[in-house]
């Protein structure tokens, strides 16, 4: 190489590493003391110009993109040691300085179809945060989560912060005769040299380990649903399992359940993971003895507030939900209206936006067979009809496809409502000896409602086309989801809807149309929901009062019928107080065999006993 084309190269580096350092900022993290009884430390981001457009999510280094409940933000995390999982406060935090930039200055486009982690709080209430994660080589740690950069829609800047201090103490470590592992892994925490007194035993008791949420064998009431409702059980379904309840039992009733959705896999989400005890309704018959109980249940899909929109969710394991029946031992849990606003009412709205949503699980996109990804229909043309019920069209309707193609050629896609299109899109190929196989986007869609005909029935067509490969590209319908404008009336004597978050002051709901008794429930938490009051005298209309002044999503669900559970008697084991096993594997009653297989393998490669439990133990 000669001497020129080194210089060339030598200022085209250079250049290439300024460009880097403009586009993305970098902070550091110094510790300003750290021994076993204390950490502080200290963040800063040096203030920068910004001289052309940037993207907000590559903006400042070594950050996460996080969607809070109210804005964006860009989280900066660092790893700590602790002496255990909870012996630990944020003692002090402070935001010392920041500085602001014009979102015009800013890229925000594509932010939703990005993978970001998501917050059901308020971005205020987590500008500096701790959470515990678990045991990693011989240390407990936890994360530290800094506010480096956020913004929402409300504002017309991008905020960033500059200077940061934290304050963390420890809980003291009481001597003991344990024994160490004194040959550590690599430090992967910014005071592990400064804790070797948080070193975690090599052996640890099972008890210590596994609390005792089980006192002994029993039995209980396995509830099994599939879709959202009021659920009624009649005391002749119980006895008809041979469970006959006195007085004192049905004081005692609990039904515990965990709303439906997968469990988190962050390790400091695990206290919140255990079942909840409901509040639920118990009717009793003029002897008191029991007559039936009711209370809300949600099945394993829905509408969930995600990556700055409303959109669907779905349990990826199961399409059913168990709720536990339970008795004696302390009184149960009884639902009690929530009190209602002594306030002006400031807004009756008259109409919502509904959804629905369709998904399958059928058609596999791999060439080899592969459980990572699953579609929906393959066969194309498709036409998915949907009745729109009580549709306003006087408002636009949304829409949401995700759609895939297999393919290494370009792809189009065709959507129309009805005979008029309304959506044309060409998707990119895909490289059918990678790891993806096939090629999924998301697209929003606006469209007219009054394309759709007087008898409100939706009709979508979609099309595929590949001119370069016409006979070897395979299309996919993944999902669909529509969000319509409609009156609020009951459909089928029920009505689930989210409210709009823009009503921040006092809301009263007016919804028609019910039969029967009409109950009625705050679900914003599925877990945990809230009997609402019926301020209505009148038959077929519930009427409620709230005032929804956080950025929740709130959702309510109000119904005038009840609905039948699958209900089974199981027997309980108290699989916790049994120590004598090194593994506890569960799994489903299906797969006892290749579990038995896994308990031969791993016994036979060491010294380590396993034991084997199914998921209905």
């Amino acid at each position: 190489m000669n001497s020129l084309s080194q210089l060339v190269l030598s200022i085209l580096s250079f250049f290439l590493l300024t460009q880097s350092y403009l586009f993305s900022q970098k902070p550091a993290l110094n510790k300003i003391k750290s021994n076993s009884k204390t950490l502080e430390i200290e963040y800063t981001l040096n203030k920068f110009e910004l001289e052309s457009k940037k993207n907000f999510e590559s903006l400042i280094s070594n950050t996460q993109l996080y969607n809070f409940s109210d804005k964006y933000a860009l989280v900066y995390e660092a790893i700590i040691s602790v002496p255990s999982p909870n012996g630990f406060i944020l003692r002090n935090c402070e935001i010392k300085s920041k500085s602001s930039y014009p979102i015009d200055k800013i890229n925000l486009n594509d932010l939703s179809e990005i993978n970001v982690y998501e917050s059901n709080e308020p971005l205020f209430d987590k500008l500096v945060s701790i959470e515990y994660q678990g045991i990693s080589g011989t240390r407990h740690i936890a994360k530290i989560k800094i506010v480096a950069a956020y913004f929402s829609s409300d504002i017309p800047n991008v905020f960033v912060t500059n200077k940061a201090s934290v304050a963390i103490d420890f809980s003291p470590i009481i001597p003991n005769s344990k024994t160490y592992n004194t040959k550590e892994p690599l430090a992967i925490s910014i005071n592990h040299f400064d804790t070797p007194e948080f070193r975690v035993p090599t052996e640890l008791n099972k008890n210590e380990l596994f609390p005792k949420i089980q006192n002994q064998n029993s039995q209980a009431v396995k509830i099994d649903i599939q879709e959202e409702g009021i659920y009624r059980i009649d005391a002749s379904q119980l006895s008809s399992l041979g469970v006959n309840l006195n007085a004192i039992d049905i004081e005692t009733i609990k039904i515990i359940g965990n709303g439906g959705k997968p469990l988190s896999e962050k390790v400091s989400d695990g206290p919140n993971s255990f079942p909840i005890e409901q509040d639920i309704i118990v009717r009793k018959k003029s002897d008191n003895t029991l007559d039936y109980i009711l209370f809300y249940g949600t099945g394993t899909t829905g509408f969930e507030f995600r990556n700055r929109g409303i959109r669907r969710y779905r349990n990826p394991y199961t399409n059913t939900n168990s709720y536990m029946l339970t008795w004696g031992g302390s009184k149960g849990a009884r639902a009690n209206v929530l009190d209602t606003p002594d306030e002006e009412v400031k807004h009756k709205p008259t109409n919502y936006y509904h959804r629905i949503f369709r998904e399958d699980e059928i058609s596999n996109p791999y060439i080899k067979a592969s459980g990572r990804s699953w579609f929906g229909s393959s066969l194309f043309p498709v036409t998915l009809t949907d009745i729109l019920h009580n549709l306003d069209k006087n408002q636009e309707i949304f829409a949401r496809f995700a759609l895939a193609h297999r393919s290494d050629k370009y792809g189009k896609f065709t959507i129309s409502q009805g005979n008029e299109k309304i959506f044309e899109q060409v998707i990119s190929s895909v490289a059918l000896r990678g790891y993806e196989h096939a090629k999924r986007e998301i697209y929003n869609i606006k469209f007219d409602s009054k394309l759709i005909p007087a008898d409100n029935r939706s009709v979508f067509k979609i099309t595929y086309s590949n001119i370069d490969a016409p006979t070897t590209s395979l299309p996919f319908l993944d999902y669909y989801e529509i969000h319509y404008p409609r009156s609020f009336y009951a459909i089928d004597n029920e009505l689930s809807f989210i409210a709009d978050t823009s009503l921040k002051e006092l809301t009263e709901y007016s919804i028609n149309g019910f039969s029967g008794e009409i109950i009625g429930f705050d679900v914003t938490d599925h877990r945990r929901p809230k009997l609402l009051k019926n301020l209505s005298n009148t038959s077929g209309l519930f009427i409620f009062r709230t005032k929804n002044d956080d950025y929740l999503m709130h959702h309510y669900y109000i119904s005038g019928k009840t609905k039948k559970a699958n209900l089974t008697l199981i027997n309980t084991e108290n699989i916790l107080n049994d120590i004598n096993y090194d593994v506890l594997l569960v799994t489903d009653k299906n797969l006892l065999n290749s579990a038995n297989k896994y308990k031969q393998y791993r016994e036979g490669k060491g010294n380590y006993k396993v034991k084997i439990v199914t998921t209905e133990q």
